[in-house]
């Protein structure tokens, strides 16, 4: 086993919290460096890369005229109470997304020419019967107030178009006769904001990028610090030698500290000579 090897088991072995600590001081120029140059390169992405968010929401809410119990004698012609509906109507909440995503409805929309170039997300509110469906459309520059235009109206043209899907798609029952396919939600929905321009908001993440970066380099910076050190051949502490002699040593001798006085006795010696 050669010097180098020995040196590096040794440090390995006796890597302590301490030693760690002061081997990041040590190399603090090191962490800085490598930190400030990844963020710099993730100040130069975000300002010539990032991709500004763009979304844009419709608020909707599935309501229902008259609902009837059934008794023994057939349906109840008087209809029942305004909760019971309104947990009737919460309970058909969950069931929209599935509708509006569907191929169904997703053809239907882009045989329209509406087409989605972003992504569609529906919020529901819990034992709710109010929804909210959200476009979110990414571009790197453009004219923001455009965009903006775009992306609300394409939003308002898709939620037009599914919820006419809705009203009129039909299925062929067991009895071979036609029947609204999504009866259950046909004639229910109702939107009630629509996605306007100035309502759809921005996000460019880039101060997230830029946190992200930093945080990166230092990560960085503090493991090529630390391998640099447990590389590193030199040998800085009486641990080190103890480890690689297997011996125990039991004084040490500052000789920096003896050549500085010795450095100063010439000094006042050769100033005594002058004089």
């Amino acid at each position: 086993m050669d010097e180098k090897e020995m040196n590096v088991q040794g440090k390995e072995s006796k890597l302590s919290l301490g030693e760690i600590f002061k081997t990041l001081r040590e190399g603090l120029v090191w962490i800085i460096v490598i930190t400030i140059l990844f963020a710099g390169l993730g100040v130069l992405y975000a300002l010539g890369y990032q991709k500004t968010n763009y979304t844009a929401r419709v608020d909707a809410y599935i309501f229902t005229d008259k609902l009837y119990t059934e008794d023994k004698d057939g349906f109840n012609t008087e209809g029942i109470s305004e909760h019971v509906a309104y947990q009737y109507c919460a309970m058909l909440v969950p069931q929209c997304k599935p509708v509006f995503t569907s191929n169904e409805v997703l053809n239907e929309v882009n045989k329209a020419g509406i087409y989605l170039k972003g992504s569609i997300n529906f919020i529901v509110n819990e034992d709710s019967p109010y929804f909210s469906i959200t476009y979110t459309y990414s571009q790197q520059g453009g004219d923001k107030a455009a965009i903006k235009h775009e992306v609300a109206k394409t939003l308002n043209d898709y939620v037009t178009k599914s919820i006419e899907t809705i009203n009129t798609a039909t299925v062929e029952d067991a009895n071979g006769n036609q029947k609204i396919k999504y009866g259950y939600l046909s004639e229910k929905i109702f939107v009630y904001s629509d996605a306007s321009p100035s309502d759809v908001s921005m996000a460019t993440g880039r101060t997230r990028t830029v946190m992200l970066a930093t945080l990166i380099g230092i990560v960085v910076a503090i493991i090529f610090v630390l391998i640099k050190n447990i590389l590193s051949d030199a040998i800085s502490t009486k641990e080190q030698v103890e480890s690689i002699t297997d011996n125990q040593i039991i004084a040490t001798i500052d000789i920096s500290s003896n050549l500085d006085n010795r450095e100063k006795i010439d000094k006042k010696k050769g100033d005594t000579a002058n004089a």
